[in-house]
């Protein structure tokens, strides 16, 4: 995972984590998150999860897996003022 710095987006304000996902089947172009402040982004059992500050944890990814296709899918979280405001796969 790393952290984009979007200093040439109109809201500079804003960053990206990236993260890639292995061995994923089908999702969803672009899905909504839940909004919140976020307090900590990491890992569980391979799948990325955000932690906000009101308990909330989002796991980003609700897919089923497929060791045998092994694709890699990136994905990236928009945070924007310390909130998650969106999702999108990019590749």
């Amino acid at each position: 995972m790393s952290i984009k710095d979007n200093s040439n987006d109109k809201d500079s304000s804003a960053k990206s984590l990236t993260c890639k996902i292995h061995n994923v089947k089908r999702q969803e172009e672009e899905e909504t998150i839940h909004k919140g402040v976020v307090s900590s982004f990491r890992r569980l059992d391979g799948l990325p999860l955000i932690e906000t500050k009101d308990g909330k944890a989002v796991i980003l990814k609700e897919f089923e897996t497929n060791p045998e296709i092994g694709e890699k899918i990136e994905y990236i979280i928009t945070v924007k003022h310390g909130s998650v405001m969106y999702g999108k796969r990019v590749n």
